[in-house]
């Protein structure tokens, strides 16, 4: 931010001191360290000294107008209190030691860090006071005026530090002095020989004798407080008061000290030469000993400036924002009265709509600015906008309006940070800019889970993950996910990596059904610099090992779900079960040649479906032996006679073809008993005998009309029912279920389906499956 005021001034000074208190111990006091802090600042100090006043108790901070009477200069100061605590064997040790054992009574501080030292403000709740009380109603001491008059010096006049006890000292504070007025003190004072800043510069030392003094006796009021006497005092002079009288009857001005809401103190009267202020710290007590060892700290911040360089022209002063906070409204009133400057700021802060610094290449963000004059509002400031360090043109604005502005991005962009400025004409006809620096990240990188939505108790699931390039959206490849998953109720629910981007999810036993657990892939973007996640909800379901338990064996109603398809059990024996699909899982050809189950592309169909298409099943199928006839032999002589009464035919084939499988189709016996219509043999069967009765067994969903059964049917040409005669070859048909469980020659849903093997009908897999749980 770059304000413009209405006039240049001569800079004479503006300066920023501090001195440091820190206290330590072990049930007691140990050890005092004091040390004056921003040591070294290129300005001026117009002859403001910081006092920090010790004795283990009694603290006093106040601040010394050290120029001479006859030729010093006026100054006005403002003084800021930080705090500091920690417990812990190292408290106040080891501080540049990477493994301090201590921890801060207030998380994120830091003993070496006094930009994160807490500032005391009034009437708030100080997280320190409940081992601390501190003395805060002005007052006034006996001071010696400091021998250091290097002007160029900005440390501490420190009176009071420990040196240490030994068994014939007790004394903490060896070098703290009680002065009475009108003592006298000779000593050599320093001063400064040069013109430039550099402290220890050119310097020379000359004898005085110094007599103690008292301070300014002062008080303590809050900002609060005084703006109400802002008030009365302004009222009075529009009413036609003379302001001095005004000032005088509303206590506007005066020695106290005004404490702002937000941590500074400004003394409410010009600081004359040879003069101190009143006390803004009296004193402290440890009022609640730690029962650890500690550190407490006190970082006392001065500045100081003239009338005629209040710091506002080039942000030194009070208007160093490295070194605290701009004066508020209130403040700058305070400080108007006080030295009779006018104040006129044109502030310009431009801000992203969101909120947000960060800004990712291939898009946009959005901003705004605010426009004030003397701490009011400029209605719809006209601004102009502009951007700097971006390598790309296209990195441009592309809706520059008065008071806003929308910034695009490039995706080639290469500049790691951008300036944003806005730039605003004030009524001075004076250029004030307002600046925002933004930094410029790769869109982060995209993953995605590839999972299903339901997962067994007892059971697994193999996740897989997807990391495409932000920017391109492609594949990144090498990209290594990590995974994790929450909201699990059992300590055997969890994830595995088995890959790059894969992993397993395994689920207890007794992990609760009905319950929903997340299961997360992460992966860290480094031209991001972010974590990109991807979350699966996943609801646990009962284990199919208990549902196929509690099922009865040719119940039409109840189904068990595994690896996404519905099924019939049909059969039990032991732990293991028949389970047949109660929907197809899709269409095909039995085979272009055969009707033989043993060479048909069917069989060979089922098998890379049970390996490929399956989790659960593929790992739980059991062999079981099959036979079927060989359709082959089953040959008609062209005539229309019955079969069974001619020798020139086999009507059904009594050669049997023995084969192992896994996964396979039910035969017509298992459904109805029958082959060709005729009373099946027992080797027909699958498990022995007939395994449903009814219909409603028999259904099924498909995405044909009829499906395949294992084994060749056919005994008419004719397309009537229940007619067989010898003018076909059988093997050149098959055995077909209707989805209403009807076999295709009933008579009562239709005649016969002339299903030359070659056509493609539903697929109803059947297989035998484990469904022990141990």
């Amino acid at each position: 931010m770059t304000a413009k005021r209405k006039k240049t001034l001569t800079a004479v000074g503006a300066v920023a001191m501090a001195a440091v208190v820190g206290l330590g111990g072990t049930f007691a006091w140990q050890s005092i360290n004091q040390t004056a802090l921003n040591e070294a600042a290129a300005a001026l100090n117009p002859g403001g000294r910081l006092h920090d006043d010790f004795d283990g108790r009694n603290k006093d901070v106040y601040v010394e107008n050290f120029t001479a009477a006859a030729d010093g200069t006026v100054i006005f100061a403002r003084v800021r209190l930080d705090e500091y605590m920690e417990l812990g064997v190292d408290a106040g040790r080891n501080q540049e030691a990477d493994d301090r054992s201590v921890d801060p009574v207030v998380p994120g501080t830091s003993i070496s860090d006094k930009d994160t030292w807490i500032t005391r403000t009034p009437g708030s709740a100080s997280p320190f006071a409940q081992y601390w009380t501190w003395d805060m109603q002005g007052g006034q001491t006996v001071y010696m005026p400091t021998f250091n008059k290097n002007k160029d010096s900005l440390k501490a006049d420190i009176n009071g530090s420990y040196e240490g006890t030994d068994a014939a000292d007790d004394l903490h504070y060896d070098d703290y002095q009680t002065y009475t007025p009108g003592q006298q003190i000779t000593a050599d004072a320093t001063y400064d020989n040069d013109n430039n800043d550099v402290e220890d510069d050119n310097v020379r030392v000359e004898e005085e004798t110094h007599t103690a003094a008292n301070t300014i006796n002062g008080t303590v009021i809050t900002m609060e407080e005084w703006a109400a006497r802002w008030e009365a005092y302004q009222t009075a002079v529009e009413g036609g008061a003379d302001p001095e009288t005004a000032a005088a009857d509303t206590q506007v001005k005066g020695d106290f000290w005004v404490w702002d809401a937000d941590g500074w103190a400004y003394w409410a009267n010009p600081i004359q030469p040879s003069t101190a202020t009143g006390l803004l710290l009296d004193g402290i007590e440890l009022i609640n000993p730690p029962s650890d060892n500690y550190y407490y700290g006190i970082n006392v911040v001065g500045q100081f400036v003239t009338a005629d360089d209040i710091g506002y022209l080039n942000g030194t002063g009070f208007y160093d924002e490295e070194a605290g906070k701009l004066p508020t409204e209130n403040a700058e009133a305070l400080i108007e009265l006080l030295t009779g400057q006018d104040i006129s700021i044109t502030r310009v802060v431009v801000e992203s709509v969101t909120g947000a610094t960060t800004v990712k290449k291939d898009s946009s963000l959005e901003f705004n600015v605010n426009v004030t004059r003397n701490g009011a509002a400029v209605e719809e400031p006209e601004v102009t906008w502009s951007v700097a360090g971006n390598s790309s043109e296209g990195t441009k604005f592309v809706t520059p309006n008065k008071g806003d502005a929308r910034l695009w991005i490039d995706k080639t962009e290469t500049a790691k940070a951008l300036t944003v400025t806005a730039t605003y004409t004030d009524v001075a006809g004076e250029a004030v800019t307002g600046s925002i620096e933004i930094k410029v990240t790769d869109p982060p990188a995209e993953v995605s889970l590839t999972a299903d939505s339901t997962v067994y108790q007892y059971g697994t699931m193999e996740l897989e993950a997807s990391v495409r390039d932000g920017l391109d959206n492609s594949e990144i490849e090498g990209a290594t996910v990590s995974w994790s998953v929450t909201g699990q109720t059992s300590g055997k629910t969890g994830v595995e990596s088995t890959g790059d981007r894969t992993a397993t999810l395994t689920v207890g036993k007794d992990e609760r059904s009905g319950n929903r657990i997340t299961v997360t892939a992460s992966y860290y973007d480094p031209n991001a610099e972010q974590t990109v996640t991807a979350e699966k909800t996943i609801t646990v379901q009962e284990a199919w090992q208990a549902q196929i338990q509690s099922i009865t064996p040719g119940d039409a109603d109840t189904f068990v779900t595994i690896d996404g398809i519905k099924w019939k059990v049909l059969a039990k024996d032991g732990d293991n079960a028949l389970i047949w699909a109660a929907e197809a899982v899709d269409v095909g050809q039995y085979d272009l040649t055969s009707s033989v189950w043993r060479d048909s592309a069917i069989r060979t169909w089922l098998q890379n479906w049970l390996e490929n298409e399956t989790r659960i099943l593929k790992t739980v199928a059991q062999e079981t032996q099959l036979q079927t006839r060989d359709s082959t032999r089953e040959i008609g002589d062209g005539t229309l006679q019955d079969p069974n009464y001619n020798d020139n035919v086999m009507v059904s084939s009594d050669e049997w073809i023995t084969t192992t499988d896994k996964v396979f189709l039910l035969s017509e016996a298992d459904l109805f008993g029958t082959y060709n219509g005729e009373a099946a043999d027992s080797r027909d069967y699958t498990y022995g005998s007939q395994l449903t009765t009814r219909y409603a067994q028999r259904a099924y969903t498909g995405k044909d009309n009829s499906a395949w059964l294992r084994n060749a049917y056919s005994n008419s040409s004719r397309q009537t029912s229940s007619v067989p005669d010898s003018s076909v070859d059988r093997w050149q048909y098959m055995a077909l279920l209707s989805e209403q469980g009807s076999l295709r020659q009933d008579g009562i849903y239709g005649p016969v389906d002339a299903a030359y093997i070659t056509k493609e009908h539903d697929i109803l897999p059947a297989l035998w499956i484990d469904f022990s749980m141990d």
